[in-house]
């Protein structure tokens, strides 16, 4: 295996991964539990967003801009799977 096939495998294991606790989240009645996985992502990004502005260091690496992709994809699968849970639990 390549390391790009190791990225795409880590990439497809992460995503079915919130995608499942995510659903397993969004089941239940109230919609606060549906909002913590989200939320934990969203504090991931705005964290690495804000870091470098109020600590700035010299020798920076690509670990902030990394950890921000993280945030935005894991967000947006999150409320994506939110969305389509509640939505197919009101039809039901």
């Amino acid at each position: 295996m390549t390391s790009s096939s190791n990225i795409l495998f880590i990439a497809i294991i992460f995503i079915v991964l919130v995608v499942v606790i995510q659903a397993g989240f969004s089941i239940k009645k109230g919609l606060i539990s549906g909002l913590i996985l989200p939320f934990v992502f969203l504090l991931i990004f705005l964290y690495n967003l804000i870091k470098p502005m109020l600590i700035p260091n010299p020798y920076s690496t690509m670990e902030e801009g990394m950890l921000m992709t993280l945030g935005i994809i894991g967000f947006t699968i999150t409320i994506i799977t939110l969305v389509i849970v509640k939505f197919f639990s009101r039809k039901l």
